[in-house]
């Protein structure tokens, strides 16, 4: 696999090491960078990310706030992509899938419900990232292929997270 995919960027307070790291294993760059949502201990270094690492395309859910930082992040990005609907990525024989969980009628006042959920699909093996979709959002993933080998729950895997259903 020669293609790079990083998947939020936490706070900020440790994205230095994030970039650190990246460039130890020979990359000056990353292809793709994910956003799952605008929770500032999801998105809260990616100004950063995208002025360091230079991602080709960052994904995240489109539409967002007025803070300063999500105006900051908006300004670091070079070529922005926003998912509103199913979105299948492939690429080095990867299947990428990414599942907005919002509603069709637009977004929710509460953060969590607007999440971006990942499922990586690599021969027989699958990967879900939920995100911070837990409780109401879980119910937006009705319908999709959410089976999984290894699924890193929601809300960073606390009790409160991720129910047993999926």
């Amino acid at each position: 696999l020669n293609t790079t995919m990083l998947i939020d960027s936490g706070d900020g307070s440790d994205t230095a090491t994030i970039v650190s790291y990246v460039k130890n294993l020979g990359f000056k760059q990353i292809d793709y960078f994910l956003i799952t949502n605008y929770n500032s201990y999801r998105f809260g270094g990616a100004s950063f990310i995208n002025m360091k690492l230079d991602p080709q395309i960052t994904y995240d859910r489109g539409a967002g706030t007025n803070t300063k930082l999500f105006l900051d992040y908006v300004q670091s990005i070079n070529h922005r992509v926003g998912i509103g609907i199913d979105q299948t990525l492939t690429f080095d024989g990867v299947i990428v899938d990414v599942y907005p969980t919002f509603s069709s009628h637009g977004y929710y006042d509460e953060e969590y419900l607007n999440s971006l959920v990942v499922k990586f699909d690599y021969g027989s093996f699958d990967m879900l990232f939920m995100s911070d979709c837990v409780g109401d959002c879980e119910d937006n993933l009705d319908g999709r292929n959410v089976d999984a080998d290894i699924m890193v729950a929601g809300l960073n895997g606390e009790c409160s997270g991720t129910s047993l259903y999926l």
